[in-house]
């Protein structure tokens, strides 16, 4: 049975190849008692001992002298007269041991002669003198069952081996070639000379650097001539052709040497970046070769790899759109200012024009003379063929002056004066960093709205503001003072600076022994909302473990080794009580035999500060709309009433408008017009 496997993958050789799968039963000559006759005039055999026994017989011989022998046939031919006897295993498919003896059993032979062939050596054969009438016993064996296989026997008297090795000749290349491509193509030819000529069995290719995958080649199995391609690598390849015939004579090598010489992107580097030389068209490019420079900007925050650049001359103010719409990978698509790779002011950059688009597309405001860098990427260092089209249109600008406070940064530009399109649209998206949060923005637009999409009708200031994230308990006290903790268990938990998510100090769980549990509670008023913390596990996998459990009732529970993550649990209001509990089995340790939190967030209720007294302001935003903002205790919760009363006397109606936690000390409400329908409306705030 023949199976053929053809693979193919855009942009890769094809490769082709084929497997024979034998149906054979043990071989009936296994044994020496089972060995088959052979006629006296000598036969041309065939046989396979890859199911053969691998164990030799009690007292069977070690053929050949080898250590290791395995998978033994037999046959037996008996001289009709004197004279000199070839026997040869040329032809078979593995490196073989034979051995010829005397004698009548298989435990009192006496060898006659034997060959064990070697690494890339014509297959071996012997040649002994025969006498008349006499019996001989020959054996070919396996130096291991994994080198069985497909066996060819003659036994021919007066016969004369093939030992005369193949020639070899390579059409093209020409040693000495350089191309520009990968592959280049190998014509080869070979013929086996008289006397005694075995045919030619197939052409040996091996290109050398050797790397992954690549070795030895056989070509054209029983055909003079092979026409295929060869894959190099950049640099110097040694090509190396070899033919071998039938009987496993191996021609002199022919060593033709290649250079690949990759063709360098022209625009691979930002200093070489391409003129774009009109106010419209479209260029293409290739990135299979490009790279990325030392301090180049990650392209659309995407690690890339394999980028190529353009630039262009805005002729006045206007707008410019970009697509690489029409290329055939995964792009990325940035658009800078600056004069060094390292040293760029993003424009504007994109990964997807729409949710699974694949491609990028940019429309930006440009300004009259300014010189713009555009890049080309690949999403995950994809590469391929580039389609960059750009169009231009002269149009009204606006500005938007840009900023941010440390903490946090806005995604879609850097910060500074950002060109856009009069009239336009535009979104903002403030990402704050680690441990911090999003607070608001300032400027033209006072809003919480994130992302703010922005109409632009005139230059405006935007800036994006950051705080530091209040957490209920971050330990960096030191200790566990700042919460109503309790510890209990065979040890207590306790505040160390070994380990922590952020800051100095995290919590950690008692060094306790095995079958003993350490925990740490927490119980108090919550309002509805998440808990929140971050955790680290080191035990022993599956047996030591950290459980979370809320009420009584196991949320969370993890073992083994796992950094530090964050994890959050929706929670009801009312009193609720929040356990770390870590549970140790009978046996065993492993890494720090401990668990960590840090970073707590619950909405606990505070016990009400009298001296902290609520204020409330009412103002109007520059965008036209009203901020009622409460400034009082941090983390309290507090009712904002509202009335229509005019003026709210003591029987005023006051009406329930908000019930929320004054995180950072404030609460923000923005009022729209169905808010402040009424001539008059008055606010005031209560702590629940």
């Amino acid at each position: 049975l023949s199976l053929t496997v053809t693979v193919t993958a855009l942009g890769k050789l094809d490769a082709t190849n084929s497997v024979t799968y034998y149906i054979a039963l043990r071989p009936v000559n296994d044994l020496f008692a089972n060995s088959i006759k052979v006629r006296t005039q000598g036969a041309l055999l065939s046989s396979n001992n890859k199911f053969a026994d691998s164990n030799l017989e009690t007292g069977e011989p070690n053929h050949a002298g080898a250590n290791l022998v395995t998978s033994s046939l037999w046959w037996n031919w008996t001289a009709s007269a004197n004279s000199p006897v070839l026997v040869d295993t040329g032809g078979s498919r593995f490196n073989t041991l034979l051995a010829v003896y005397t004698g009548t059993s298989v435990g009192n032979l006496k060898e006659v002669a034997s060959k064990q062939t070697g690494t890339r050596e014509r297959k071996g054969y012997v040649i002994f003198d025969a006498k008349k009438g006499e019996t001989y016993r020959i054996a070919v064996a396996s130096v291991g069952t994994n080198y069985a296989g497909a066996i060819a026997l003659n036994i021919a008297p007066n016969g004369i081996p093939d030992t005369t090795p193949p020639v070899v000749d390579v059409e093209t290349p020409m040693s000495g070639l350089i191309v520009e491509q990968n592959t280049v193509d190998l014509i080869a030819s070979a013929f086996d000379p008289e006397p005694n000529s075995s045919g030619i069995d197939k052409i040996n290719v091996l290109v050398q650097p050797i790397t992954a995958g690549n070795g030895w080649s056989s070509f054209a199995p029983g055909s003079t001539a092979s026409t295929n391609q060869v894959a190099l690598v950049q640099g110097k390849n040694t090509i190396k052709v070899s033919a071998t015939d039938g009987m496993g004579n191996i021609s002199d090598e022919v060593n033709v040497t290649v250079i690949y010489r990759r063709v360098p992107v022209p625009n691979d580097h930002f200093t070489y970046a391409a003129l774009l030389p009109s106010s419209t068209g479209t260029v293409t490019a290739n990135t299979a070769e490009a790279t990325r420079e030392p301090g180049e900007p990650r392209h659309a925050d995407n690690d890339g790899g394999n980028s190529v650049w353009w630039k262009w001359w805005a002729p006045e103010n206007g707008t410019l759109l970009l697509s690489t719409e029409g290329s055939d990978f995964d792009t990325l698509l940035g658009l800078y200012t600056g004069s060094r790779v390292d040293d760029l002011r993003t424009v504007f950059a994109n990964d997807d024009a729409f949710d699974g688009a694949g491609f990028s597309k940019v429309q930006q405001g440009v300004r009259s003379n300014q010189l713009y860098y555009i890049a080309v990427d690949g999403c995950n260092g994809a590469t391929g063929a580039v389609q960059l089209a750009w169009s231009f249109a002269p149009a009204t600008l606006y500005t938007i002056d840009l900023s941010s406070s440390p903490g946090g940064r806005i995604k879609e530009y850097a910060p500074g004066i950002i060109d856009v399109l009069a009239d336009s649209t535009q979104t903002l998206t403030a990402e704050p960093d680690a441990n911090f949060e999003f607070a608001g923005w300032e400027g033209s637009y006072v809003t919480l709205q994130n992302p703010l999409s922005v109409e632009v009708h005139g230059n405006i200031t935007l800036r994006a503001v950051f705080r530091p994230v209040l957490y209920a308990d971050d330990f960096e006290s030191g200790n566990l003072s700042k919460l109503n903790w309790t510890t209990s268990g065979a040890v207590p938990w306790f505040v160390t600076n070994t380990t922590s998510s952020a800051g100095v100090y995290a919590a950690r769980s008692g060094a306790i022994g095995p079958s003993q549990t350490s925990s740490l509670k927490l119980t108090g008023k919550v309002v509805a909302g998440q808990i929140a913390f971050d955790v680290k596990v080191s035990s022993e996998p599956s047996w030591d473990s950290l459980e979370f459990l809320i009420d009584g009732s196991t949320k969370l529970k993890l073992s083994g080794e796992t950094d530090w993550t964050r994890y959050s649990f929706p929670i009801a209001a009312g009193t609720r009580s929040f356990e770390w509990r870590y549970k140790k089995d009978n046996l065993n340790n492993a890494g720090h035999d401990a668990v960590f939190i840090d970073n707590l967030s619950v909405p606990l209720v505070p016990p009400l500060d009298d001296s902290s007294v609520p204020y409330l302001s009412l103002t109007r935003t520059p965008q036209g709309i009203h901020e009622l903002r409460l400034t009082g205790q941090t983390n309290q919760v507090y009712v904002i009433y509202r009335t229509v009363s005019t003026p709210p006397g003591f029987k005023a109606n006051w009406v329930p408008f908000l019930t929320n936690v004054a995180s950072h000390g404030e609460i923000r409400l923005f009022l729209d017009s169905g808010d402040t329908t009424a001539p008059l409306m008055f606010y005031r705030a209560l702590a629940r």
